[in-house]
């Protein structure tokens, strides 16, 4: 919605800027596998100023917070992801082994490597952590993630390949699940959820999640269901949004 992993959108610094001078809160929520002030630094290696936001809140600083919680039963971890979001164990009191026979849960923040379209490199791996039906704690429940401007599988692929091969335990953190909602508009002051406006560009975290936290949506046609939207007009919503999800506006690109 505001960058692709390596620049900002069309418009989207224009649009930060102008929410600003007109006085208005903005929260990124945010899907990353990753804790919130290696995001903030992100954003600014893409020219997204902390100037241009109040606060920044992702699916991996909740994640963090379950595995440093006291009450987290389980020690021995095994990461599947990329090196970028590696940074997450950090803190954290778990052992990491690089077998999965040796571990009694998973972090999943991704893929390993590359930007696949599809789960099948990991494939051999889930088959071996579902044998023995092991936990997964899953830090982006993205299904889709745009990376240098080419779309690939993101964390909640992975662990919905895992639970189509019979997972019993999967554990998200991150859109479209209530807590992230919650803690997002504790940030904002809690304000009236009817002075809120949720944004985002994916039907099945950012839509829903805002649908089912009783707030008004708008979806960005540029992102992750481009291919079906664009060019953007009343027939390819029609078309392309799902049954049981309805933003309540939609625009190419995050604009003023």
């Amino acid at each position: 919605m505001l960058h692709d992993g390596s620049r900002p959108y069309p418009y989207a610094i224009e649009c930060l800027e102008k929410l600003q001078v007109h006085n208005k809160k903005v929260v990124i929520l945010s899907n990353a596998a990753r804790r919130c002030e290696v995001l903030v630094r992100e954003l600014q290696s893409v020219g997204i100023a902390p100037a241009l936001y109040q606060s920044v809140l992702s699916s991996g600083e909740l994640a963090w917070k379950s595995l440093q919680s006291k009450n987290y039963k389980y020690q021995k971890g095994y990461y599947l992801g990329p090196p970028r979001s590696r940074g997450l164990l950090e803190g954290l009191s778990q052992h990491w082994v690089e077998d999965i026979e040796l571990a009694d849960f998973i972090l999943n923040t991704g893929a390993p490597e590359g930007n696949p379209s599809t789960t099948q490199d990991s494939e051999v791996l889930l088959q071996a952590a579902v044998s023995r039906d092991l936990p997964m704690i899953c830090a982006n429940p993205d299904l889709v993630a745009i990376r240098g401007g080419q779309a690939g599988i993101s964390a909640g692929a992975l662990a919905r390949r895992y639970q189509k091969l019979g997972a019993s335990q999967i554990e998200y953190h991150g859109k479209p699940y209530a807590p992230i909602y919650q803690q997002a508009l504790s940030l904002l002051g809690n304000m009236p959820r009817t002075q809120v406006l949720a944004i985002g560009d994916a039907y099945a975290t950012d839509i829903r999640g805002g649908q089912n936290a009783g707030l008004d949506t708008c979806l960005i046609a540029a992102g992750i269901h481009r291919d079906e939207l664009l060019p953007l007009t009343l027939e390819s919503l029609q078309h392309s949004t799902p049954v049981d999800i309805k933003p309540d506006y939609s625009c190419e690109y995050l604009s003023w």
